[in-house]
């Protein structure tokens, strides 16, 4: 590290300056062993029909290393913590009385300085294993959402924003930081205070109880601050994707803003939305300042409460149980007052992550389901793509669609082709789905979703091409689209990737809805 330093008070660092990741810190070994778990989850919950976890995703594939960090915490916190304020009383006495020989207060004193070095050495390997656990989930879980964004399909997409990506992988995965270093102290606290009641016992007798349940009233307290803090998590969540969703409509609409003198608008409507999300930030702070106060001074409360009660009980008070007792609950205040509580705050707002990040992660995806190559045609606009990609399947045969026999079916390939018409008040898009000797003509169903133009005077949903009748259809954008359908018996269909003037989701219903379930393919 001091080459490091040197070269850093030098110059500038740069890339090349910076140490390597070790292998097993790397982001593709990471999100290689959490996407195994994920995909055991997503097979269980098809065999099963329960929804799949990605907590108990992350539990097996990083649990198991995280629980060995908690062995030398509970080692620190119980033991040695708790032993440091018998070892001081025991030595406090040996200077006010002759009950404590010079041997053993040298034993106590050598005992009180390992003790001391214990909790150095303990306290900095406890929580760089936790920072490092963390890490570790932040970035196997920052990686299996890049994943799945390369995998949305159209239609979740259009359910998302890079925004609401953005708040996700900026946002939501650095709540893994603060959850892991705290978590153990939601089981490492109970033992304590347990621990420190015999010891106060042991002391103090029954006065113990006084100074004890003012610790104890806190819980409930720290529960429902925790509850509070996940509930406002949620919240302020849903508020940053609305202003991150709107933000991004406003940077790519920047033109059509600036032509229409839209910017007050547009900026009364981004304030609002951020004043909506810091009003919510201001109740979580206020929150966590008002638990934060209250736990810092149950310490000294606690304290007072039970000196109160031992003394109007007629007991003497002297500086051995004073140094004893007051070390006692100082050595637990950090566990009860301070790690347990962040513990419950923050493993709330963890939980909420982890279900915005799964919920992000069950998104509909593309399906790969494709096993050979696929052709692709580029050339400018009216330039018979389909028609040149038609000659050459029949003239190659179709790889991806053999009859039964294993004969080719290059005989059985349709060409849907596309034309445009003006109307007088819309435009709409017309497919024709047309080949030599279709003349058969059915009858047609409209899909679900899809809303027909009341104002427009249409005839009646015909599927006669001859005398320009179909289906009309409305779409995202309010203009109308009208489909042309007949009869085919082909086993394959030449049809464009996408429709232009139709949204994803429109797409989806006309080609699930029209072209798969009328053709009967």
């Amino acid at each position: 590290m001091f080459g490091f330093f040197r070269r850093g008070h030098k110059r500038p660092l740069v890339e090349e300056d910076l140490y390597d990741v070790l292998p097993e810190e790397s982001a593709s070994v990471l999100v290689s062993k959490l996407q195994r778990e994920w995909n055991k989850e997503l097979e269980k919950s098809n065999f099963t029909g329960r929804p799949p976890s990605l907590c108990w995703a992350l539990l097996r594939a990083f649990g198991v290393k995280f629980m060995l960090y908690g062995l030398p915490a509970f080692f620190q916190e119980v033991f040695l913590k708790m032993a440091q304020p018998v070892m001081l009383a025991r030595l406090v006495l040996y200077f006010s009385t002759d009950l404590v020989s010079t041997t053993e207060a040298y034993l106590q004193a050598a005992g009180l300085s390992l003790s001391s070095l214990g909790l150095a050495v303990f306290h900095h390997w406890c929580f760089f294993g936790f920072a490092r656990m963390g890490m570790r989930l932040r970035t196997a879980c920052s990686a299996l959402v890049f994943r799945k964004a390369l995998k949305l399909s159209n239609i979740a997409l259009g359910e998302t924003t890079i925004g609401q990506l953005v708040n996700i992988l900026s946002n939501d995965v650095n709540r893994f930081d603060m959850a892991f270093n705290f978590a153990h102290y939601l089981w490492i606290a109970p033992f304590q205070l347990i621990v420190l009641f015999l010891l106060c016992w042991r002391e103090i007798g029954v006065s113990c109880l006084a100074g004890l349940s003012v610790l104890i009233l806190m819980a409930p307290l720290q529960c429902y601050a925790g509850k509070l803090f996940s509930k406002l998590r949620s919240k302020t969540a849903l508020l940053s994707d609305a202003r991150l969703r709107i933000m991004n409509e406003v940077i790519s609409g920047m033109r059509v803003i600036k032509i229409y003198a839209w910017e007050p608008s547009f900026g009364k409507l981004v304030a609002e939305s951020r004043s909506k999300e810091i009003h919510k930030i201001l109740h979580s702070s206020y929150l966590r300042a008002l638990i934060d106060g209250l736990l810092f001074d149950s310490t000294l409360l606690t304290t007072f409460v039970t000196f109160v009660v031992y003394a109007s009980l007629g007991n003497p008070v002297t500086s051995s149980k004073v140094f004893a007792v007051v070390s006692l609950f100082y050595g637990a205040r950090l566990s009860l007052s301070l790690f347990f509580p962040l513990g419950v705050m923050n493993g709330a707002e963890g939980l909420v992550s982890i279900h915005r990040i799964q919920k992000f992660l069950l998104m509909e995806e593309l399906e790969r389901n494709a096993d050979e190559a696929t052709v692709d045609v580029t050339a400018n606009a009216g330039s018979e793509k389909p028609a040149i990609l038609l000659d050459e399947i029949k003239a190659n045969g179709v790889v991806a669609l053999r009859k039964a026999n294993g004969e080719s079916a290059a005989e059985d390939v349709t060409d849907a082709s596309q034309r445009l018409e003006k109307e007088a008040r819309t435009s709409s898009e017309n497919y024709l789905i047309q080949s030599e000797g279709d003349q058969e003509v059915g009858d047609y169903v409209g899909p679900a979703g899809m809303e027909e133009d009341d104002d427009l005077d249409k005839p009646e949903p015909s599927l006669n091409t001859e005398d320009k009748k179909g289906i009309v259809v409305k779409n995202l954008y309010g203009s109308w689209n009208k489909v042309y359908l007949t009869h085919s018996t082909s086993e394959a269909f030449l049809s464009p990737p996408s429709y232009p003037i139709t949204p994803a989701i429109s797409n989806w219903f006309i080609w699930h809805n029209i072209f798969a379930d009328f053709l009967n393919i």
